[in-house]
């Protein structure tokens, strides 16, 4: 007998347990996306309809603080997270974890640490 698996679970996009941990937590949480030519961070919180995104930063807002250098290195994740974190210290928010989902940072597209 054939048992399907959860839609998620199938597109590889969700990994159930360690999202049941962050909801039992009811704690805020990150998630970062690294593409090829830009890094994009949010604070979200987890609410019965879906998550809310309550901060967000991305590396394209660092040209307008001064930012000359790539939009896609090691200086620029640092630099967006703490943009993130500014932001979301007036939002309200003043600890969240860390959400990687079903891949780890270091394996997002080309980018590698």
């Amino acid at each position: 007998m054939y048992t399907r698996s959860l839609k998620r679970n199938r597109q590889n996009r969700t990994n159930y347990r360690k999202r049941s941990a962050l909801l039992i937590s009811r704690r805020a949480f990150i998630t970062v996306r690294i593409s090829n030519q830009n890094v994009l961070a949010q604070v979200l919180t987890a609410e019965l309809n879906g998550d809310i995104v309550v901060a967000s930063a991305h590396s394209r807002e660092l040209t307008s603080h001064g930012w000359k250098g790539s939009l896609n290195s090691i200086p620029t994740c640092y630099l967006t997270g703490l943009l993130l974190g500014k932001k979301s210290l007036v939002a309200g928010i003043k600890d969240a974890i860390l959400y990687t989902g079903k891949t780890p940072l270091y394996r997002q597209n080309s980018f590698y640490f």
